[in-house]
């Protein structure tokens, strides 16, 4: 809820002391007021220093210097005084009042430290109350026209309020000593200045504090300890600036930038725990963090309803939160990381609700989340633009995920971690590494694309709308995980330079899905992919075809498919229309995707030959348009594979064992076959294949080792 001047703490009490001892009126029925007469660096209590007579506990102490130059009234340890109001001033411009506290204690309801003109301050020693029942302030700078300072060195300071500039200028300086206060109110009034400079010893707040209202105002912490409840930079019209270089600052509940008024805070060392941190609450927030902690207990909101600005610029610099929230209402909010740490326990949320633009650019350093959101809820725009650093996600990455809001994930450098991605939004790589240990999903097939010119994005699997490859590498690889779901693309496209695909989709062990994309536009890929049969080039790949030999990937249209296995047939679980396009990583002679090289395959590759067939379905399993011997070594070279007798095929081809046709064994049966139908050429080819999968070649006729089959993964039809 947006809190306004009159909703604050109630300073009702205080502030008609303060105004009506600002104005020389009592405040007190039975008040008397008193002056002072004494010269300069009088003592209090000395009676002869006062007129009429010493101060009694129900007067008005009036403490002026009536010339120019400098009056010093001095208030010694063995010094006592119980009063009502105290103004320390000068009653020409040019004058100054400083009051000097060593010890002792000096009690009063409000005291006004520079009342019209000039009044300072100093507290050596001994305590400073301003805590009557009811309500009491210390204020400094009271009137538009004055200038008040108090610089406590050391010694005690409890009061009701504090107020530094109210309606003039004013400053405290605390080096040292113990001041406590129910609220602190920095720059209150129109034309006020309030500055407090916290050096050393210790600030407490027990209520709010406000940095800049009607007045701008600044809060200083180079040492020394600052606690409170609420903190408040930029509270109504005037601007509040808070610089930290050093202490620790506990506010036991928010700290906010930027409430009403422009708010800014130049973070640049020590430590800072608080419930929650807000930036941009209504009007504009900008933190500049250049070292030091920040541990929000609770959560932190950048930018709510007003724009928001946070920049981590030092290695130094840590952030801490459970929930993270940037552009959370209708507020603007970026966060730009430069070095240092910036974790949230649970998740962190960009661009949350409709009407929101929330922007994390991380260019160098660490961000970890359980989870990370990019314009996921409620129609909220998000984006994460990474150009180095690192983003470790424990767990999902949603991008768009919701299906309203509008997500952008932008890369061009550094490396990035998570469990999955769900997206509705776009992924755009230009350099850098995704890693993703599961999958790659949409919320619907309509929705998600990714797009790479760099960089590499590894994960099991993929179902996007769209996936445009310029450049980088698409690496995805179940590693022999049946739950995976099958890879799922609508529209892919990969762009050339000359003949040769700029990118690379490297299925590993995987199949794929792509239904929206003109079949021989994909078949060209697939064929600029397998290289010679060392499947590692440009275009859609296979890491593992070229690592396990007599395996490929297959192409099949979804009517040769359904030709097969009928209209309701699936392909790994999910199912397929006639327009789409199946590519299915398995042995070379796969002629219909069961996973196996049989007797149903030799016959669909002997009809592709004597009709003049093309065609992976058809026998072609070297895409170069035509089935001939070159395809027989690729199927008997998979069938001895998946049988075992690879290394005795290997023999047969090589002349070390005579074949006479009659092999048992139909994978051997067939090797003899094609070795009396095509001759010394199939038997070199079936050697350099062999070789090119670093096969072992028998020594002598005796030696029949069985080879391992190399293994092919099967999956559900």
């Amino acid at each position: 809820m947006k809190r306004t001047r009159s909703e604050r703490v109630s300073k009702t009490l205080a502030l008609s002391i303060t105004a009506a001892l600002s104005v020389g009126a009592a405040s007190n029925a039975q008040a008397a007021t008193v002056t002072w007469v004494g010269g300069n660096n009088a003592a209090w209590n000395d009676g002869g220093n006062w007129s009429p007579a010493m101060p009694q506990s129900g007067d008005d102490c009036m403490v002026r210097n009536t010339g120019a130059g400098t009056l010093g009234v001095l208030f010694p340890s063995s010094a006592n005084g119980t009063v009502f109001g105290i103004t320390l001033d000068s009653t020409v411009p040019t004058g100054t009042l400083t009051f000097h506290q060593t010890g002792g204690t000096l009690a009063a309801a409000a005291i006004n430290v520079g009342r019209v003109n000039n009044g300072n301050y100093v507290q050596d020693g001994g305590t400073l109350l301003v805590n009557r029942p009811g309500s009491s302030e210390l204020s400094v700078g009271v009137a538009s026209t004055s200038f008040g300072s108090f610089s406590l060195n050391n010694g005690t300071v409890t009061t009701g309020f504090t107020t530094v500039g109210y309606f003039g200028d004013g400053r405290f300086t605390q080096n040292n000593g113990s001041h406590s206060t129910g609220n602190l109110q920095l720059g209150y009034g129109a034309n006020s200045t309030g500055r407090y400079t916290l050096n050393g010893g210790d600030l407490n707040v027990g209520g709010y504090t406000y940095v800049g209202d009607l007045g701008p105002a600044t809060f200083e912490q180079n040492g020394g300890n600052y606690t409170g409840y609420v903190s408040i930079l930029g509270l109504g019209t005037a601007a509040g600036t808070m610089t930290t270089n050093g202490g620790n600052m506990v506010m036991s509940n928010e700290f906010v930038v930027g409430e009403n008024s422009p708010g800014r805070w130049n973070f640049n060392g020590g430590y800072v725990q608080v419930k929650s941190v807000e930036v941009g609450y209504f009007s504009s927030g900008t933190i500049e963090q250049g070292a030091g902690v920040v541990e929000a207990m609770q959560q932190i909101d950048v930018g709510l309803r007003g724009p928001a600005y946070w920049h981590i610029n030092s290695p130094d610099a840590q952030v801490s939160a459970p929930y993270v929230y940037i552009g959370q209402f209708e507020g603007a909010a970026t966060v730009v990381q430069d070095a240092g740490s910036f974790t949230a326990g649970r998740f962190i949320q960009i661009g949350q609700t409709d009407g929101s633009n929330g922007t994390f650019t991380l260019n160098g350093g660490s961000v970890s989340s359980s989870a990370m959101q990019v314009g996921y809820y409620g129609g909220g725009q998000g984006t994460f633009s990474q150009s180095g650093g690192a983003n470790l996600i424990s767990g999902p990455l949603y991008v768009g995920g919701a299906g309203v809001g509008i997500g952008y994930y932008k890369m061009s450098g550094g490396s990035m971690s998570a469990t999955n991605v769900i997206t509705s939004g776009v992924i755009d790589l230009s350099g850098g590494t995704m890693n993703i240990a599961g999958n790659i999903g949409s919320v619907s097939l309509s929705s998600g694309s990714i797009g790479m010119s760099g960089g590499t994005l590894r994960a099991k699997s993929v179902q996007q709308k769209q996936i445009t490859i310029n450049g980088g590498t698409l690496v995805l690889n179940r590693n022999g995980d049946d739950t995976t779901p099958v890879n799922k693309v609508q529209n892919l496209a990969m762009s050339k330079t000359g003949g040769t695909y700029n990118g690379k989709l490297d299925l590993n062990d995987g199949d794929l899905i792509v239904s929206g994309t003109i079949a021989n536009q994909v078949r060209d890929m697939v064929v600029k992919g397998r290289n010679n049969g060392a499947w590692n080039g440009n275009g859609i790949a296979s890491t593992y075809a070229g690592t396990h030999a007599g395996t490929g990937l297959g192409f099949m249209s979804g009517s040769e498919y359904r030709g097969i296995y009928g209209g309701t047939a699936t392909f790994d679980g999910a199912p397929v229309a006639t327009s789409d396009v199946l590519i299915k990583h398995t042995y070379n002679g796969d002629t219909d995707f069961n996973g196996r090289v049989n007797f149903d395959d030799y016959v669909r590759v002997d009809n592709g030959f004597n009709n003049h067939l093309s065609g992976w379905m058809n026998g072609d399993f070297d895409y170069n348009g035509a089935v001939n011997f070159d395809d027989y070594v690729l199927i008997d070279f998979a069938f001895n594979n998946q049988s075992g007798t690879l290394n005795r095929a290997l023999s047969l081809s090589n002349g070390n064992v005579a074949g006479d046709g009659g092999s048992s064994d139909p994978a051997l049966r067939a090797v003899e076959q094609h070795l009396a139908e095509f001759g010394a050429a199939y038997a070199t080819r079936f050697s350099a294949v062999a070789a090119a999968a670093n096969v072992p070649e028998p020594t002598c006729v005796a030696v029949f080792g069985v080879l391992t089959p190399l293994a092919i993964r099967r999956r559900r039809r």
